[in-house]
């Protein structure tokens, strides 16, 4: 009987924890929003602290390391005060802006599931829940052979974790895009499902690119975060529960890590725990979601010609790396294709965007997917695009086309260039020797700086 009623009472302590974790937290229902402006290294440093030690506190792409680049950040109402002190009493200058700059309308940040499991959703004109993605693509699977869908593993809420390839039957040099690695990235997801649907319907020239490339698109990373933050619009993390649990500030269990820092760490890394608003988690590729990528990307290193990450909330363009103020061994060749690639974006949409090495925008970024995919496989092309709508910090449904001309066209332009450098080392014959060549033009391309 005394064992019936301890389990008993533990059943009903985890049916508590449960409620607490899986309920949306009641934060940000009432926010201020601010651009916050670093001038030096000292600021800098000061915000970085900020950043990865107040949950209250979200700046949506980190800390930039560029002098006189705002710093959007969303602070909960509890909290201003606190906030605005801080800046004042380390005289770092900063504005609180109107909140209407947030979203075109506030139905775009929490966002209920009004798919009704039956029609294929149209995917041009609204952000949906993974369960409708997820049909839509079994939707086009069926319909379009050249796409096929890979699944590589699970995430902790057990969702698929798919990369889906297009291709037209002969293996060739391989381009891996990925989206969706922070919860509240809605757009980089919509924008590669709609790039696809351009490849697979003719659209703007870029079915053309599969006559040249095997594509693999991986348009959700972390579909649990993305879920959970339809709801809870700040949300950026995956939903891993940690056992034993760690009860935070706000009354709820730490739950889930960063996976855009998870890939490795630097001595650099600022060490962490679950609490914290940034969680790079306990060692590298600690999680399912990145273990996962890592190992696929391991098993197509000798046919990958390009990876491309694609993210939201600015409209930047990077080079690895950002763990270190080291360029990548062939930076000057990037550089030449992006400034090439903004000249072509600026000529047909009349729209800049700024683009450098990542060390060179944001402060101490280590831990990302770029910088692991360039230091430990060598791929010839790596690059990290942020894209977002000028006037609101979270883009609508209606950004999701423009955003998607753009990004095919950016897409073309990248490997246009980088064929007429790169493609030659991906011949068959040349495939088990790629890497050696590819480093012998790294190194010329490191001499010549």
């Amino acid at each position: 009987m005394l064992h019936f009623l301890n389990f008993y009472f533990y059943f009903l302590l985890i049916q508590q924890e449960l409620a607490l974790i899986t309920k949306p937290r009641e934060r940000f229902e009432n926010y201020a929003i601010y651009e916050v402006t670093a001038f030096n290294a000292r600021e800098r440093a000061l915000l970085y602290y900020l950043y990865v030690k107040n949950e209250e506190l979200v700046f949506l792409n980190g800390i930039t390391n560029e002098a006189a680049v705002p710093i959007d950040v969303i602070v909960d109402k509890c909290c201003t005060n606190f906030f605005e002190e801080k800046l004042r009493d380390d005289d770092i200058e900063f504005v609180k802006i109107n909140e209407k700059f947030l979203a075109k309308s506030k139905d775009i940040l929490c966002i209920e599931n009004h798919w009704d499991g039956t029609h294929t959703p149209n995917i041009t004109n609204a952000f949906y829940y993974w369960d409708a993605i997820q049909f839509w693509i079994d939707s086009k699977i069926k319909h379009f052979p050249k796409l096929t869908k890979i699944k590589i593993g699970e995430t902790y809420e057990k969702k698929e974790i798919i990369v889906l390839k297009l291709s037209s039957g002969h293996k060739k040099s391989a381009v891996f895009v990925l989206g969706g690695e922070d919860g509240r990235d809605r757009v980089s997801p919509a924008i590669l499902l709609n790039f696809i649907d351009y490849i697979l319907q003719h659209r703007l020239n870029v079915d053309m690119l599969i006559k040249h490339h095997d594509f693999y698109i991986l348009p959700m990373l972390n579909p649990d975060g993305h879920d959970y933050s339809m709801k809870d619009f700040v949300w950026a993390r995956n939903r891993k529960i940690y056992f034993p649990k760690k009860r935070c500030s706000t009354n709820v269990s730490g739950i889930g890590i960063n996976l855009d820092r998870n890939w490795f760490f630097s001595k650099e890394t600022l060490r962490n725990e679950e609490c914290d608003p940034v969680f790079s988690g306990s060692k590298s590729l600690s999680e399912e979601e990145t273990m996962s990528l890592a190992n696929f990307l391991n098993n197509h290193s000798l046919q990958l010609l390009a990876f491309i990450n694609l993210r939201s909330f600015d409209d930047l363009v990077t080079i690895p790396y950002g763990y270190t103020t080291d360029q990548a061994n062939n930076y000057p060749i990037l550089m030449e294709i992006i400034t090439s690639v903004h000249e072509k974006v600026k000529e047909e949409y009349g729209k800049s965007f700024f683009y450098g090495a990542t060390s060179s925008y944001f402060y101490n970024y280590t831990g990302n997917v770029a910088d692991w995919v360039k230091k430990k496989l060598n791929t010839p092309i790596v690059y990290t695009i942020y894209m977002n709508n000028m006037e609101y910090i979270y883009a609508s449904p209606e950004d999701i086309q423009p955003m998607t001309d753009r990004f095919s066209t950016m897409i073309k332009e990248i490997l246009l260039l980088g064929n007429t450098i790169y493609s030659p080392l991906f011949g068959n014959q040349n495939r088990h020797c790629l890497h050696v060549i590819v480093m012998l033009i790294n190194i010329i391309c490191t001499i010549t700086l």
